[in-house]
């Protein structure tokens, strides 16, 4: 199995914080969009992994919450919450 180096995965991940789409993101760079999807989700899970494991015992006196719809490819409506300290 083939390794995407980090120069490469390092172009895939600026591409997507840009805000470039996943198939212009494939164009761009040359990976396949299966690699790119998979580098995605491992980058996911390492931010959350490292949020989990540093942010603990916040004090927080205001929180601002707002909500994300959004439609799935199978027509159904999602939604997702953010919630946001204030100060």
């Amino acid at each position: 199995m083939n390794k995407l180096g980090t120069d490469k995965r390092v172009q895939v991940v600026a591409a997507l914080v840009e805000g470039a789409s996943i198939n212009a993101t494939c164009r761009m760079t040359g990976v396949a969009k299966h690699t790119v999807l998979k580098l995605l989700k491992d980058l996911g899970c390492a931010a959350a992994s490292y949020h989990d494991s540093r942010v603990r015992t916040l004090r927080v006196r205001r929180v601002q919450c707002d909500e994300i719809w959004a439609c799935g490819t199978d027509g159904a409506r999602r939604w997702r919450r953010v919630d946001l300290d204030r100060d």
